[in-house]
């Protein structure tokens, strides 16, 4: 190829372990004056045989940037192809005159020439890629590992087939050069295809040995982060990585990783792996969880180095750990994403950090790609809540902290005796605090309530509480269905008061002196992380039940009433700016409900009505026993329905009242007199003296026993559903028309007994008549228990 009417000139030298290349490209080459291509580049390499839209794949080059007019901005650089792409640098850049891969110039004709060494993989059959672009922007452009040349991909190019470096010979063995084409057309691309991820292993530890990220100089919410960097060297036969990071602080530095799948917006810190350092020296490696303090975890590979930077209020620290895990709580160093957090301390290592000293990156992080540091915070005002204080960047869902020191919100909705019960909150993200004003109106005395649990009922629940007459908020855990509990050792309260106002609208207001009525508020601050285990931690990953109380006197362990309680049907999320909409409800009442229906329907319906036929209609023949037995078996089957409806509700097993105990031996009862009554019935014998004790009798009086207290427990049932442990005996509205049908069933046995009698009837027509009635009674026993359960339902 040293023919002079050629437009390019390529000489090498080889050996066993290298080649030596020298490219000469002329001025008619490029048809333009030697003059204007100082600003542009050149580029040769070689790829595996290939043809058609693979010439390029897997392509080895050489980039080569002559020195302008001044003798600057000259590079010699090697990266690498695929099809279509810029290609992608891999070694740091050379300034020309540099011993390997100086650009030379040689006569007049010759515009560009370069002379470069490469290893025995340039030996063999070879594509060669031959490339040229007359202009780069920008002007000072300076390649680094991981980067790719800027701008539309060239002004023209070529490649040529079995090209092998190994011969002696003259060009006249390498086939023709085809005519350099022009300006890029459409078929080659106009635009730099981006550069695919880097395969995985040692092939991309080795294509991006290093690299670095930066955070912008200016952050949302004034971060006291801002400006840090983080770069990183990797060890790719040891398999580990070193980090020298740099960050303002007069205390702790550190950074956090964290697997994009654990990673949530507002929940940076869960499942973190940090590395802390401090400027005395110590390091840590630990696992966050979220927020509460880092869990020591995990080790560095040798000792961290750490040292004042030049600027007297940064910190320089350089560690090194290795790619693998350690355990599943902590974040490999591989080739994928991870998103990275920043913060800094004023304190020791395990203090907590202001809001202000955290950042977490929400753009993942690839170790093993060209990584692109975040541009700088916008300059426009941030977006500010109407609920409160607190400000928001981007989606309004995430966690207020992220972006507020403080916020405040609502809770509506929730409402107890009529009236409305009133919760206005403020979060101190710096302090993790959060403060609690709770008004509600009363009419004389009583005692307000709120409480947080992991399910919309009172059992667990973390309680605050205080009488109308008294001057502080009281820490309680609920049981269930008891008055809660003062907690012994509080470990989130921080400070609470009371106060007692007049109000003219209902709503609190520090100077009303309205004489419509009292409106009592409590107002009490608490942490939001608890310590101890009957206090519930407040957090933006975990939001809570609320449930809300009021009681009428000033005793804290008087019973609220079926009316004086509410609960959230879902979670509230209390770290919110957006206004909060919940659907309130009270505890299991729709199961209870149903549960007192089927009793009632059961034992005070069913029942008599079905033992009515046994003692006194033996005598319409076969058909009352049919009757007998597809009313009680009807009986057995709803009391197990609501045992189990009961044992959802209240989420176990209760004997904290009469009407528990007693439903409890009913349940075996009921559950056993249907088989004594099958061996009563197969045992009979015609002509018999008379019934045995044993089945016959024992049927009749665990019947009798079952009905007098079916009866007697469905009543108590209907007073523990507004008072669960019958601290305050309130007496229900469903419990009227219960008693009247109670006595109308009394009344009807009697009839029974003095009309009928135990001989049965004749089978005349009076049994006949009676035995419609019978039919009859269970029309006006269903209407009743409906009337029951509706007032029930109301209370």
């Amino acid at each position: 190829m040293t023919n002079d009417e050629r437009p390019i000139k390529l000489y090498w030298t080889k050996n066993t372990t290298h080649v030596d290349v020298q490219l000469e490209i002329l001025a008619r080459t490029l048809k333009t004056e030697p003059t204007s291509f100082d600003s542009g580049w050149v580029a040769i390499g070689v790829s595996p045989p290939a043809t058609g839209v693979n010439l390029m794949k897997d392509g080895d080059v050489i980039v080569a940037r002559a020195p302008n007019n001044n003798g600057e901005n000259a590079f010699v650089a090697q990266g690498t192809t695929q099809a279509f792409t810029s290609p992608v640098f891999k070694t740091p850049w050379r300034v020309a005159g540099a011993k390997s891969g100086s650009p030379v110039q040689s006569d007049m004709n010759v515009i560009f020439a370069l002379r470069f060494t490469r290893d025995s993989s340039w030996l063999g059959k070879k594509n060669l890629l031959l490339a040229f672009k007359r202009t780069i922007t920008p002007a000072n452009f300076v390649p680094e590992p991981g980067m790719s040349l800027p701008g539309p991909l060239h002004d023209g190019w070529l490649a040529v087939s079995d090209v092998d470096f190994s011969m002696t010979s003259s060009c006249d063995s390498v086939p023709a050069v085809p005519p350099v084409k022009g300006p890029t057309t459409t078929t080659m691309a106009t635009t730099v295809v981006p550069t695919p991820a880097p395969p995985a292993g040692e092939t991309a530890c080795d294509k991006f040995p290093r690299g670095e990220f930066k955070l912008p100089s200016t952050l949302p919410g004034d971060k006291t982060v801002a400006g840090a960097v983080l770069q990183w060297t990797h060890d790719c036969i040891a398999k580990q990585t070193e980090f020298v990071m740099r960050m303002q602080s007069e205390g702790w530095i550190g950074v956090g990783m964290v697997e994009p799948s654990k990673y949530k917006q507002g929940q940076a810190m869960s499942d973190a792996d940090i590395f802390q350092f401090h400027i005395t020296g110590e390091s840590q490696r630990s696992h966050a969880t979220g927020l509460v303090t880092p869990v020591k975890q995990g080790s560095f590979v040798g000792t961290p180095k750490i040292e004042q930077d030049a600027n007297p209020d940064w910190i320089l620290a350089t560690f090194t750990r290795k790619w693998e895990a350690e355990s599943a709580q902590q974040t490999p160093i591989e080739n994928r994403d991870v998103n990275l957090i920043f913060a800094s301390g004023d304190g020791a290592i395990g203090t907590q950090h202001s809001f202000a000293s955290r950042y977490a990156v929400e753009t993942p992080v690839n170790f093993f790609t060209s990584v692109e540091s975040p541009t700088a915070a916008p300059t426009s005002p941030p977006t500010t809540s109407t609920q409160g204080e607190g400000t928001s960047k981007g989606a309004s869902s995430g966690n207020p902290c992220d972006n507020a020191v403080e916020f405040e919100n609502t809770i509506p909705g929730l409402s107890a005796g009529g009236k409305d019960i009133k919760i206005d909150y403020k979060v101190d993200c710096e302090a993790n605090l959060i403060t609690f004003d709770v008004t509600y109106e009363f009419e004389g005395d009583g005692w307000l309530a709120i409480g947080f649990n992991d399910e919309p009922r009172m059992d667990g629940a973390d309680v605050y509480q205080a009488a109308t007459n008294g001057d502080s908020v009281v820490n309680a855990q609920s049981g269930n269905q008891v008055a809660p509990v003062k907690d012994p050792n509080d470990g989130v309260m921080k400070s609470s008061s009371t106060s007692k106002k007049e109000s003219n609208d209902g709503v609190m207001k520090s100077s009303s002196t309205s004489k419509e009525g009292n409106v009592f508020k409590m107002t009490f601050t608490r942490e939001l992380t608890a310590t101890a285990a009957t206090d519930r931690t407040l957090s933006f990953e975990d939001p809570s039940y609320i449930i809300a109380a009021r009681g009428t006197s000033n005793d804290l362990s008087a019973y609220h009433g079926g009316d004086g309680k509410a609960f959230t049907q879902q979670p509230v999320q209390l770290f919110t700016s957006d206004s909060i909409e919940i659907e309130s409800g009270s505890q299991g009442r729709p199961l209870i409900l149903v549960h007192g229906a089927f009793m009632i329907l059961a034992w005070a319906v069913l029942a008599p009505i079905g033992a009515f036929f046994a003692r006194f209609l033996k005598g319409v023949g076969h058909e009352w026993y049919l009757a007998h037995r597809a009313m009680l078996s009807i009986v057995s089957v709803l009391t197990l329905i609501a045992f189990v409806l009961a044992i959802i509700s209240i989420k176990g097993l209760l004997f904290n009242s009469p009407h528990v105990i007693i439903g409890y031996i009913i349940i075996l009862a009921s559950m056993a007199q249907p088989f004594i009554g099958i061996v009563a019935n197969r045992s009979f014998v015609p002509g018999r003296d008379g019934p045995p004790v044993w089945p016959d009798k024992v049927h009749w009086w665990i019947g009798r026993f079952l009905i007098f207290f079916g009866f007697i427990n469905c009543l108590f049932g209907l007073f523990v559903y507004i008072s669960p442990d019958l601290s305050t005996i309130v007496f229900p509205g469903s419990a009227v028309p219960y008693i009247i049908w109670s006595l109308i069933i009394l009344g009807y046995t009697v009839a029974g007994q003095f009309i009928l009698g135990t001989s049965h009837g004749d089978g005349g027509d009076k049994a006949q008549l009676w035995r419609k009635i019978n039919y009859g009674m269970l029309i006006p026993g269903v209407i009743i228990t409906i009337i029951t359960i509706v007032i029930a339902s109301l209370a």
